[in-house]
């Protein structure tokens, strides 16, 4: 079934794809859009069915924006001398490398090596209370992946099973972590790891509990050695987008920089009030949009149900309007505009580039039905919002830990 994908959108820096993710839906797996340098190639759909304010215009009317005197509902600080961190620019950038090139790790099977920190593992595991206490059957299905045909794989040292526990008022209830028990065992050896919960764990019948697993290592492989970014990386990580580390890294570093300016720049401004009138306009189409998705209505909710769908509407409207203010405030500011050739290549490209990802989390089969689920006017925002922040990265300075600035 299509998803009905609420008017009610999340903020988002650099991406559509980021942000159409945040809407209605919560649908995971987020891109980066490169928007610059748009060309102005003739659309291969047709504008006037989609768009119809663009038929017969030549520029993109910023239209369904919250109001024109804004300025009544925002206070802002001074924007005209602002100074950011390059290192963190850098710093952010060098992570996302570790990130990727973590994903390109290869390993090799070891017969007889004992496991060690940084080796993957491939196990088969059953859980069971230490202690006695009967958990229910869908807990009990959480810790047992023995019915799995290929087992479970882990990297020792990365923490994605239960941590070590410490409670200083009471060393007996101490407990070490499940990987580290881990640590010097061998293919096929079988062993009891016994593992205490932490009190805050997300599944609460867990919480505090003593637990034994009974594991079975199925396979024990080593790291080859790391990978590094070179260009062949880089062309396949964008698909032919970048062909060289040096501008790879000019790209994603700006990417950065420009997040760091929005974040810098938006924390200057402040919201007093809001145009009640438009967060109820706002509330209506995301409750509207709720009882579609769901084919239900309110005389269908019980008042604990309708109460706190009221709740969340009012919450999202209250987000996206004030958003929309300082969005309004800020593209005067940069004198931020976006020509109709402009709009419709950004368009294109957007589609284009991502279209595989737009079919297979909203079922979208071609760009006329792009620009209906998401609508016009919240495309055109974003595209704006990503030139404004383009904009926002060379309107501030930027100091290295030498204390150099530049421009």
């Amino acid at each position: 079934m299509k998803k009905i994908i609420s008017a009610i959108l999340a903020a988002a820096i650099f991406s559509s794809a980021a942000l159409f993710a945040g809407c209605s839906g919560n649908k995971p797996g987020t891109t980066t859009a490169n928007t610059t340098g748009a060309q102005t190639t003739a659309p291969s759909f047709d504008i006037s069915k989609i768009f119809p304010e663009l038929a017969d215009s030549d520029t993109v009317p910023v239209v369904d924006y919250v109001c024109d005197d804004y300025l009544k509902y925002i206070t802002v600080s001074d924007l005209s001398d602002i100074t950011l961190s390059l290192d963190e620019a850098e710093q952010q950038y060098n992570k996302y490398v570790i990130d990727m090139l973590k994903k390109l790790q290869t390993y090799t099977e070891s017969e007889d090596a004992p496991a060690k920190k940084g080796d993957r593992v491939t196990i088969f595991f059953k859980g069971s209370s230490a202690e006695g206490k009967t958990f229910s059957d869908e807990t009990l299905e959480g810790m047992d992946n023995t019915s799995s045909e290929s087992g479970y794989t882990l990297i020792l040292g990365t923490h994605v099973f239960v941590g070590e526990y410490k409670d200083e008022q009471d060393p007996d209830r101490n407990a070490e972590g499940f990987e580290e028990q881990l640590i010097g065992a061998k293919k096929g050896d079988k062993l009891t790891v016994t593992v205490r919960f932490n009190p805050m764990y997300s599944v609460q019948e867990l919480r505090d509990e003593l637990v034994n697993f009974e594991v079975e290592i199925v396979k024990v492989e080593t790291a080859d050695p790391s990978p590094t970014l070179t260009d062949e990386v880089v062309k396949e990580h964008t698909q032919g987008e970048y062909t060289d580390v040096k501008s790879f890294e000019k790209y994603m570093t700006d990417q950065y920089k420009g997040q760091i300016a929005y974040d810098a720049i938006m924390a200057k401004i402040k919201i007093n009030s809001l145009p009640e009138e438009d967060v109820e306009k706002y509330a209506a189409e995301y409750i509207n949009n709720y009882y579609e998705y769901n084919n239900t209505d309110k005389d269908k909710l019980t008042e604990d149900e309708l109460k706190k769908l009221t709740d969340e509407a009012d919450t999202a409207a209250r987000a996206h309007v004030g958003q929309r203010l300082i969005w309004n405030y800020l593209f005067g500011v940069y004198g931020i505009s976006m020509t109709k050739s402009e709009f419709l290549a950004t368009l294109q490209s957007n589609y284009d580039t991502y279209s595989d990802y737009y079919a297979y989390y909203y079922e979208i089969s071609d760009i006329e039905e792009f620009v209906s689920v998401f609508g016009a006017n919240n495309l055109l925002a974003q595209f704006l919002q990503q030139k404004m922040v383009q904009v926002m990265r060379e309107s501030v300075k930027w100091a290295s830990s030498d204390n150099e600035s530049e421009k």
